[in-house]
């Protein structure tokens, strides 16, 4: 089959007539519509994905020829390259130009000719990237403003200066946030004074932006950011810059009504069989008539059986007394130390540690330097609390093998329990088919299991009417409810 492939570099260059003269000339070449790819994106740093499809059909033998209005278009980098070269020689691909000649693998000029095109293409990138490089460092020597200028000012020859038609109108915004404490309605008098809405994030940039203090900032994202002060007018003083900052942080202390979520009790418990997410809370409704947790990909039919995966609300709490329950007359056999389960501040130093570990950026790199530090600091204090710790937990977890107690405990109290020692329980069709205490420690027989509670529940209270000291339930096979 023979393709087509036009790409340019930017969404600028897709408005304008580049892409659809790309385009116009393939179908007047005899290239099916269908079968033409159309790429918004740098050849240079390798994000064509619609490029790479096409290499691996042309690997596959479903791609006989590829024509584009010059080579330029997909050759910008020595791995495209030597993957244009791999086809041809390989896999006998044709490759195709309107601007250019084609590519003849038997005839030694075009292969020459075609090298030279290509180096050229790959040169050219390179002196473009070199000569930008030493225009970004010539304006750093003269402390000029790079990217685009903050709200309120305008970029007059690389400097900031106010912007006369928006300065007084973020001049109040300032001042509305140092009134209220609110980002909210900051926010909404920027949307009342411009008639531009401005979501949480971005307000949050640009009220700390050292730019509105007056300086300049230079590799802000790099382990060294430079700060050149005094450059332009500021529209924040010292001193309201220190008011900010306390706003700020009363403001994570206590974030407002209008950003708190209570947790219901079986929220982040929960997990579907199927495709392994936490299921999600979904409140009653003229359709539903009572709560319940229902696997979040399910609607966008991410989890084939997600839309049965759900457990009610109202059943919730029972689940966990049996689970406690289950744990608690395990534990109380166990001759072995229990492994200390992690206190709560070092369950979420992990979880923000796992946030940034994704993060390529300088600040996240100095994050997960603080975060191990603090990590290591707390494992070690375990370590010397342990004797202590362990009977504790042992003594917490054994007093709840009285049924009478666990129904004597809030849902806030099962909630908290279930939490602190890392109950995750998998809901199939509307069951729970097994379950694990993820802190509990892998030397209890307790702390994971798969089947029906109530089997397990009822086995051991038989054995505690016996006076039976340990027992073995042999669960049986497939789903019990």
């Amino acid at each position: 089959m023979n393709w087509g492939y036009c790409r340019v570099s930017s969404e600028e260059q897709a408005s304008g007539q580049s892409i659809d003269s790309q385009f116009r000339r393939l179908l007047d070449r005899g290239i099916p519509e269908d079968q033409i790819l159309i790429e918004i994106g740098s050849a240079t740093k390798g994000r064509t994905p619609e490029l790479q499809r096409l290499f691996r059909m042309a690997r596959q033998g479903k791609v006989q020829s590829i024509t584009a209005v010059r080579q330029d278009r997909f050759q910008r980098n020595r791995r495209t390259a030597a993957a244009l070269w791999e086809l041809i020689d390989q896999h006998g691909v044709a490759f195709r130009f309107l601007d250019q000649p084609d590519i003849d693998p038997a005839d030694p000029t075009s292969i020459l000719q075609a090298q030279i095109l290509g180096a050229f293409a790959q040169f050219e990138t390179e002196q473009l990237s070199q000569r930008v490089k030493n225009g970004i460092t010539q304006n750093r020597l003269m402390k000029k403003h790079h990217g685009r200028p903050p709200a309120g000012y305008i970029n007059v020859d690389g400097h900031l200066r106010p912007d006369p038609a928006t300065w007084g109108a973020y001049r109040k915004v300032v001042d509305c946030y140092l009134e209220t404490g609110s980002s909210t309605e900051a926010r909404r008098l920027r949307q009342t004074l411009t008639g531009d809405a401005w979501g949480v994030s971005s307000f949050a940039r640009w009220i700390k932006s050292p730019a509105l203090r007056g300086a300049v900032v230079w590799g802000s994202r790099g382990e060294t950011p430079e700060l050149f002060p005094g450059q332009h007018e500021p529209l924040i003083s010292p001193a309201e810059w220190d008011q900010i900052q306390s706003i700020r942080a009363a403001n994570k202390v206590n974030p407002g009504s209008f950003r708190v979520t209570t947790p219901t009790i079986g929220s982040g418990l929960l997990v579907c069989a199927d495709c392994g997410r936490k299921l999600c809370f979904k409140s009653k409704s003229s359709r539903q008539r009572d709560g319940r947790y229902v696997c979040p990909t399910a609607k966008n039919g991410g989890c084939e059986q997600g839309h049965i995966n759900w457990v009610a609300e109202n059943d919730v709490a029972d689940i966990l007394r049996k689970s406690i329950f289950v744990a608690a007359a395990h534990i109380a056999e166990q001759t072995t130390p229990a492994m200390l389960p992690e206190p709560q501040a070092l369950v979420d130093l992990r979880v923000e540690r796992a946030v940034y570990e994704g993060m390529k950026t300088a600040r996240a790199k100095r994050m997960l330097q603080e975060i191990d530090l603090e990590i290591s600091a707390m494992e070690q204090q375990l370590k010397l609390d342990g004797p202590q710790h362990e009977q504790a937990v042992r003594n917490e977890v054994i007093k709840l093998r009285d049924w009478k107690k666990l129904q004597a405990m809030t849902e806030d109290e099962l909630r908290s329990f279930a939490k602190r020692y890392g109950l995750m329980l998998t809901v199939n069709e509307k069951l729970v088919i097994g379950g694990e205490w993820t802190r509990l420690g892998p030397f209890f027989p307790g702390s994971t299991w798969g089947g029906s509670l109530d089997v397990l529940v009822t086995a051991i209270t038989n054995a505690k009417a016996k006076g039976l000291k340990a027992v073995k339930v042999e669960l049986p096979a497939g789903r019990v409810g």
